[in-house]
């Protein structure tokens, strides 16, 4: 059956991202919003009705996965419910597992042929383990940068808000915002490297065998330049596996 393109929205806790696939698996096009503003506002739900079709959604929010079905305005089936992700779970509670941490772990061990780790960066960071085998074996979730960024801000009102945009993070900061970027930042590295290589380490059956670490999420450009983990850049790992499961399902 020849391919065809596909369009995927990925319907997180804080934006929608809409990736759209050509008939070879390239993206053609990718576009984000935050959900800061109301994603049935008329630009956004004009944009959505126009979207190229086939269209699916991948999601970990009910709430704005609704919100997001009545902008397309069309039957819009969704990964994970609608559509099974061929992989498996080897978890204590495969029905906890986010459709995206999923999809992420499938196109993360697609890519690789192999073993893979799949760490995400977005409101939450994820550092999964793919084995072998194609089984999905778990992980780790944290607090994401921007999250991290806002407790702190709620916790301490009179430090200043945080620069977390991509760029140097001057060590020792000399102003609170200087010394709030070095540690937001170069904290968040170094956490992504310690479960980077747990991810790594599980995956590999604790081999010494070199796995593959695929970065995805919002925030892996701000935080991979500190990075010590060798990663290859992934960001739309999420909509990758979720074109995977769409195809599977044809």
């Amino acid at each position: 059956m020849p391919r065809s393109s596909l369009t995927v929205l990925d319907v997180g806790n804080t934006a929608l991202k809409v990736v759209v696939f050509d008939g070879a698996g390239r993206v053609a096009d990718c576009v984000r919003w935050g959900f800061s503003g109301d994603p049935e506002a008329a630009p956004v739900r004009a944009t959505l009705r126009r979207l190229p079709k086939p269209v699916v959604a991948v999601s970990v929010s009910p709430v704005h996965l609704e919100a997001v079905r009545a902008a397309v305005g069309a039957r819009l089936p969704v990964v994970g419910r609608d559509l099974p992700i061929p992989i498996e779970n080897r978890t204590a509670r495969p029905r906890e597992t986010g459709a995206d941490r999923l999809c992420a772990a499938l196109a993360a061990r697609r890519r690789a042929r192999g073993p893979a780790a799949a760490v995400g960066l977005g409101t939450a960071v994820t550092a999964d383990a793919v084995d072998a085998a194609g089984a999905f074996l778990g992980g780790a979730i944290a607090p994401g940068l921007r999250s991290a960024a806002a407790g702190l801000a709620a916790a301490a009102p009179r430090l200043p808000l945080a620069d977390l945009d991509p760029g140097p993070a001057a060590y020792p900061g000399e102003t609170s915002g200087e010394a709030l970027r070095a540690g937001l930042l170069l904290g968040f590295a170094g956490l992504v490297d310690r479960l980077a290589a747990e991810a790594a380490r599980a995956a590999s059956g604790g081999r010494r065998r070199a796995v593959r670490v695929y970065l995805h999420g919002g925030d892996a450009a701000a935080v991979a330049p500190f990075l010590k983990t060798r990663t290859v850049d992934a960001p739309h790992l999420v909509a990758e596996g979720a074109r995977l499961a769409w195809l599977d399902a044809r």
